[in-house]
């Protein structure tokens, strides 16, 4: 952090931090960890990258101090909500124009500071939708674009070579990385704050990031455990056979399961969704004497299918996963089809961010494992917000 007092933008800035700390003390820690740099030759407002809070000091001079607190507590929400990994594919305006209509309506209701007149807010738009929900609707109603609050950063943009004074926003990877630091930090600032005085909205994450999880392993292998096939072995002979000419199975029963696993390779998941999802495929395949799992990866296209089995199961760890584009489960139920594949059971493991297509009930009883996307459940099958 900049510490030139004698620059009035940094010390406006230095004395908003402090008063976030006795007003509002989590999003005051939180932006205690973003570096404060001057962008203003390419910044015209505020931004951040999860590392540092960039500010245009034009900006900055004409807001008063209440605006300032709600625009700083506004980065932070990005940060902790992973809004610059999310977007993927999705057209860009509307996209920023979503992530502000849900910052700013959590800041609203919590009463962070003042909202300046250049905020997107709309009642309709709450928190109780995803960003992703609040993009839908307005490419649905097809709404009027209008300029964000602040500048929104892309992921792994710009070029520092060509252009010395811009800035570079981080890889996914590090995005990753940026957003379990932050909400590390955020749990750790939550347990600082007396019970109650924490903000409804933050209270409602925090809980759900702290609170005890239900064994869904356990019900993905109850799941698949009710479609075993039993079948005799050899092994054993059964005590009848000493006395014939025919020789019997003896009672040793092999666990056997025929299951397909879809992996979401879209653009929206990360590198650590997809080692859990390969991880899960390797825990099942732990779990059965007997199996035969097919393992896809899926976007708007089908890839790397393999079928895993008792012998080769070890390979799982060189598995070829790919993709990287939109998300459209329905392509795994296509191939399938055209296979002529008739599983026990369907697995899809996915972050939920799938819109209207979901494949369809017909083909075989379908287990949707969501990943950290809990308000999302799948029109048909079971589905299963897991905590990797």
């Amino acid at each position: 952090m900049q510490t030139d007092f004698d620059d009035p933008i940094v010390l406006k800035l230095f004395k908003t931090r402090v008063k976030m700390l006795l007003e509002e003390p989590l999003f005051g820690q939180l932006t205690m960890r973003l570096d404060l740099e001057d962008a203003s030759k390419w910044c015209p407002t505020m931004a951040t990258d999860g590392r540092k809070m960039f500010y245009n000091r034009t900006f900055v001079d004409r807001l008063e101090p209440a605006e300032l607190i709600f625009v700083m507590a506004h980065e932070v929400r990005h940060v902790i909500f992973d809004h610059i990994g999310r977007r993927g594919t999705r057209l860009k305006d509307f996209w920023n124009m979503a992530i502000d209509f849900i910052c700013n309506y959590g800041l609203v209701k919590d009463g962070i500071g003042q909202m300046p007149k250049c905020g997107l807010y709309d009642p309709r738009y709450t928190d109780d939708l995803t960003s992703e929900e609040v993009y839908d609707l307005l490419i649905k109603d097809a709404v009027v674009i209008k300029s964000s609050l602040d500048m929104h950063l892309e992921a792994g943009h710009g070029d520092r070579t060509a252009d010395p004074d811009s800035v570079l926003a981080p890889s996914p990877k590090e995005l990753d990385e940026i957003h379990d630091e932050f909400i590390a930090d955020l749990l750790r600032a939550a347990r600082t704050i007396e019970p109650g005085k924490l903000p409804l909205g933050m209270q409602r994450l925090i809980d759900r990031l702290t609170a005890p999880q239900f064994n869904w392993r356990q019900i993905i292998c109850s799941n698949l455990r009710s479609v075993v096939r039993f079948d005799y072995t050899y092994a054993r002979l059964s005590r009848r056979a000493w006395t014939s000419n025919l020789f019997l199975p003896g009672q040793d029963v092999m666990e056997r399961v025929e299951a397909v696993a879809w992996l979401d390779g879209s653009a929206s998941t990360t590198q650590a969704m997809i080692t859990a999802f390969l991880s899960e495929c390797a825990a099942i395949m732990a779990t059965f004497k007997d199996f035969s799992l097919t393992i896809g990866t899926f976007d708007t296209a089908v890839y790397s299918v393999q079928v895993f089995t008792p012998f080769n199961a070890n390979e799982i760890t060189s598995y070829p996963f790919k993709g990287g584009g939109g998300t459209a489960p329905s392509v795994c139920w296509t191939y399938m089809r055209e296979q002529q594949m008739q599983p026990d059971r369907i697995l899809v493991f996915t972050d939920g961010l799938v819109g209207n297509d979901w494949g369809d009930a017909e083909l075989a009883d379908t287990l949707f494992i969501v990943h950290s996307n809990p308000k999302v459940t799948a029109p048909h099958g079971l589905t299963i917000h897991a905590s990797f």
